[in-house]
């Protein structure tokens, strides 16, 4: 466990963050460094990506 990982946490929940709500960021955090490195990593091309977004998003929308 790294010395100063309580300081973060302590001030989060001064701010009144649940564990959950920490939980939950950590999380999201995770997940987005995850794909952004994937995606840097691949050297993806990023019109491409763009646009094969956009069409995961067009579908979605169609469904709800």
């Amino acid at each position: 466990m790294p010395v100063l990982q309580p300081v973060p946490r302590r001030s989060r929940q001064l701010f009144g963050a649940t564990d959950e709500e920490i939980q939950e960021a950590v999380h999201y955090a995770k997940a987005s460094l995850g794909w952004s490195a994937y995606i840097n990593g691949m050297q993806e091309d990023y019109d491409q990506f763009a646009s094969e977004l956009e069409q995961v998003v067009e579908y979605v929308r169609s469904k709800g």
